[in-house]
């Protein structure tokens, strides 16, 4: 369902229906699906005909009671990327959702995807330097030059209280309101977490555990484990306004010949203690940030965020962005037209660790923004619905010093030797047409061009073709 997911740009109405209901604290992703449900837009239709009700409005297999709801669903994403002068790619994902919710107090949600795939130049350069693909895990060699890979996802909730919520799972976190997260985003692998939440009308405190790792030269290789432990605390003054304060410490809790050890403040769930115990430069790497979340109503959304490795120029990051959900202010019966404009930016050594183990990575990609550090992004995306189908545009361009790209977070952090710099953009369009809310199963076809001029192709098009079930954000830049 669409109260689950990490991405909320994935249904444009979503975001919409938070925004007219002043629902607080909607910077924490994926939101508590047991206080939300009133905010979901799938619905189910009295038609008698089961394949239209299948096809288009309700789950592939249910059972409901009076306290009790289960669903299963078949997953799919099979794409055909083709460029005419050079070769044809492709994606094919099978996969299965399972979920329920008992008496409104315990929520079970559980997918797996199982993948082979062959990857345009720009994206299979991405995945021989780190061992995975973008976002979807390790991958194993198939056919000399396609990929083999899965990802597993679920979570167990439980509303122990009218405002206390227990979640154990093995998934992603998204902090902020933006495409983009520079606290902590839902680019990198799925991990295994624990998370307690209090909420009321004003306040949200979050405290999550999380067991991360990297590994080197191959999955298969020894794998360097760390634990992250975070909290995230939102306050709401006004219906309109969030402020929202984000602390994580990466723990090195993996010791050579001690196994793992965890220390006694990893438990701690109190902001401000560890890093006023350690310091900002201890071997444990310490985050700080803060997220701005200000809209008014439906019509606009502003928002911003800062992040300090230390308490230097060259270790912070910011983010500022504006939201439209309806340009068209639902004047048009059935249209909606959203637009994001939205500037990155991460200073030289943000993220980066001299221990290469404690950098802000999981899985051998970024916590945080896709680009690593010592970059500014500029990023625009228009997307428009009508009825069932829909248009997307999409454009970022990022400037970065020629010493940094995504892979550098894996080294002992060093200062890059110059200041010279490139650029480099991505552009994607694509349409289709949305079968069913439930599942998001949608068709589409796109066109995508990269640029980058330090590549052995500085320029890179492709056409895309398929049909997938949209429940989470799959995309790779």
């Amino acid at each position: 369902d669409l109260i689950s997911n990490i991405n909320s740009d994935i249904n444009i109405s979503y975001p919409n229906k938070i925004l007219e209901q002043n629902y607080r604290h909607a910077s924490f992703l994926p939101h508590n699906k047991l206080k939300t449900e009133v905010l979901d837009s799938s619905r189910t239709e009295p038609l008698k005909n089961r394949l239209v009700r299948k096809l288009f409005y309700e789950d592939f297999a249910r059972k409901a009671g009076k306290n009790f709801y289960l669903a299963v669903n078949p997953l799919i994403d099979y794409r055909k990327m083709d460029n005419d002068s050079l070769k044809n790619w492709y994606q094919n994902t099978r996969g299965i959702e399972i979920k329920a919710n008992i008496n409104n107090k315990i929520y079970l949600n559980s997918r797996f995807y199982e993948n082979q795939a062959e990857y345009p130049f720009f994206i299979n350069d991405y995945v021989q330097k780190h061992w995975v693909v973008p976002g979807q895990g390790a991958t194993k060699i198939f056919k000399v030059t396609q990929h083999d890979f899965s990802q597993a996802m679920a979570l167990l909730s439980w509303q122990a209280t009218l405002n206390i919520n227990f979640t154990l799972g093995h998934g992603k976190t998204f902090i902020g309101n933006g495409y983009r997260s520079m606290l902590l985003s839902s680019f990198a692998y799925s991990y295994p977490f624990l998370r307690i939440q209090y909420e009321n009308k004003n306040w949200q405190y979050t405290v999550q555990w999380a067991d991360l790792e990297n590994f080197y030269y191959k999955y298969y290789a020894r794998h360097y484990r760390k634990t992250m432990a975070f909290q995230y605390l939102s306050y709401s003054p006004h219906e309109s306004i969030e402020l929202g304060f984000f602390q994580s410490v990466l723990w090195n809790s993996q010791q050579d010949g001690k196994g793992r050890v965890y220390p006694f403040e990893l438990f701690v769930p109190i902001p401000l203690l560890q890093p006023a115990t350690f310091g900002m430069q201890h071997e444990n790497n310490v985050l700080l940030g803060g997220n701005l979340n200000i809209h008014f109503k439906n019509y606009v959304q502003i928002y911003s965020q800062i992040a300090v490795d230390d308490f230097r120029k060259d270790a912070m990051a910011w983010q500022a962005g504006i939201f439209l959900p309806d340009i068209s202010f639902g004047m048009v019966p059935h249209l909606q037209i959203a637009a994001r404009v939205e500037l990155n930016k991460a200073e030289n050594s943000i993220y980066a660790h001299p221990d290469s183990i404690q950098s802000y990575t999981h899985y051998n990609e970024a916590l945080a923004h896709p680009a690593a550090y010592a970059f500014t992004e500029k990023l625009a995306r228009l997307h428009l619905e009508f009825y069932k189908f829909f248009i997307t545009g999409f454009y970022s361009q990022i400037q970065q010093n020629n010493d940094v790209n995504s892979f550098s977070l894996l080294k002992p952090y060093q200062q890059p030797p110059s200041n010279a710099m490139h650029t480099r953009t991505i552009t994607q369009y694509e349409a289709g047409y949305i079968f069913n809310r439930k599942t998001f199963l949608q068709l589409f076809f796109g066109y995508t061009q990269y640029q980058n001029p330090l590549n052995v192709r500085p320029n890179q098009s492709y056409y895309t073709f398929g049909v997938r079930t949209f429940l989470i954000n799959r995309r790779m830049f």
